[in-house]
């Protein structure tokens, strides 16, 4: 069954579809806010509706889906708990030098995620070991 309208009055992107559960028809209603870090900016502020991301209604891999790992998951599941917060950026080393690995972060409200990110690094002749990790000034995350 399919859902005829969906009144939205917000900047977010919004999809609704009618699903057949065990318990019967429901309602699965997915929302999605796209938000931007302007430069000089210290608050995440809403971008207009036209520039933000779409739903995904299956994952979007790095490359070939069937050997590589999704890039984005898909926005809809039979069951979420809880609100799945996404970032899409990129991580800058201190000072703009480059540097064998820095440290990133995201917070929304009590949520903080902290990421050390490291340089390329390559498996020693013979899988002897790992190589120091080379020089990077960004990467994205």
């Amino acid at each position: 069954m399919a859902v005829e309208r969906i009144d939205n009055e917000s900047d977010f992107v919004v999809a609704a579809a009618m699903v057949l559960t065990a318990a019967g028809d429901k309602l699965l209603t997915v929302v999605k806010g796209t938000f931007a870090l302007p430069s000089g900016a210290t608050r995440l502020e809403p971008v207009e509706r036209a520039q933000a991301r779409p739903i995904r209604f299956a994952d979007e891999p790095w490359g070939d889906p069937h050997t590589t790992p999704p890039k984005l998951p898909t926005d809809s599941a039979p069951i979420k708990r809880a609100t799945d917060v996404i970032v899409v950026a990129k991580g800058h080393a201190p000072n703009g030098e480059a540097t064998p690995w820095f440290d990133v972060g995201a917070r929304v409200g009590p949520l903080h995620k902290e990421l050390r990110i490291f340089g390329l690094r390559v498996w020693q002749q013979a899988g002897a070991g790992l190589s120091a990790p080379r020089p990077l000034r960004e990467q994205e995350i």
